[in-house]
């Protein structure tokens, strides 16, 4: 493939890579890579994500924009496109990341900023943006180059951190610009050409952990290093099963309510799917 190197079948690299200048921690994949298959959190969204690619289907191959340790991707591959045959790739700058991916057996990765990543051997029908845009300081102009390197009629669908009282010193720590309200929606889509599908907030019941967990502490002047903080949203993901059956079961009534029409008021993430 031109202007990119095959270092093992389904991996990809390209020739001349262009400068990162990433607002996401050194080890931020290696970090999640040990918590994702124990975390409910990243399980819940996946099966949500799931249930938007069904709920909004798109026609052509979808690419996984800031795939992170292809987590997300792998549940994809196994399943949904599998049982559908669409075709996808990652698209992720980190190279930890890409071979954390590779050992779960991900196909197509491309380690690569999105300009970078070979368009046009790609029939581009989705985008998916996952806890990706609130790591870019300038999030309009990012969304338009997406919007302008993809097909008209692209779907792009997106996961945030949600509700600006929740900011703590953890957002700081991964990275973050900003957590996503409706004003932020609004905000896009005054100033691109996207057009909103649709928009809601999901993980409404972890909203009292977060507020108790980190908002609180800091209210009250609890301060935390990097180290601590690292720790803390380790032990955060990895709970005891019975807790995690707990989150699940409300996962599944948000889910219900969701179906006969009941969007929750509020959460601590927000799906937004925007079409080009």
């Amino acid at each position: 493939m031109k202007n990119f190197n095959r270092i093992e079948p389904g991996y990809f690299i390209p020739t001349i890579a262009l400068e990162r200048n990433l607002s996401y921690p050194n080890i931020g994949n290696e970090d999640c890579y040990k918590i994702e298959e124990n975390s409910q959190w990243f399980r819940a969204r996946n099966k949500l994500l799931e249930q938007a690619f069904i709920g909004f289907p798109f026609n052509g191959d979808f690419i996984d924009v800031g795939a992170g340790n292809g987590y997300q991707l792998n549940y994809f591959q196994k399943g949904i496109f599998n049982k559908f045959r669409i075709t996808s790739a990652m698209c992720e700058p980190g190279a930890d990341g890409c071979i954390n991916a590779a050992s779960r057996g991900v196909e197509n990765i491309y380690c690569c900023l999105f300009e970078e990543f070979p368009v046009k051997e790609f029939n581009i029908g989705a985008i998916g943006l996952f806890d990706v845009i609130e790591h870019i300081e300038d999030d309009i102009n990012f969304l338009k180059d997406i919007a302008k390197r993809v097909p008209n009629g692209t779907k792009i669908f997106i996961t945030v951190p949600a509700l600006k009282s929740l900011w703590s010193s953890e957002d700081e720590h991964a990275g973050h610009f900003r957590r996503y309200n409706r004003n932020d929606i609004k905000r896009i889509l005054a100033k691109t050409n996207l057009k909103l599908i649709h928009s809601r907030y999901f993980f409404s019941y972890y909203v009292v952990f977060v507020w108790l967990l980190r908002v609180l502490p800091e209210k009250l002047g609890k301060k935390y290093t990097n180290e601590i903080l690292a720790i803390k949203e380790e032990k955060y993901h990895n709970r005891s099963n019975k807790l995690n059956g707990i989150l699940d079961l409300f996962y599944w009534i948000e889910m219900l309510l969701f179906k006969i029409g009941i969007k929750p008021v509020f959460g601590t993430s927000r799906l937004i799917v925007f079409s080009t």
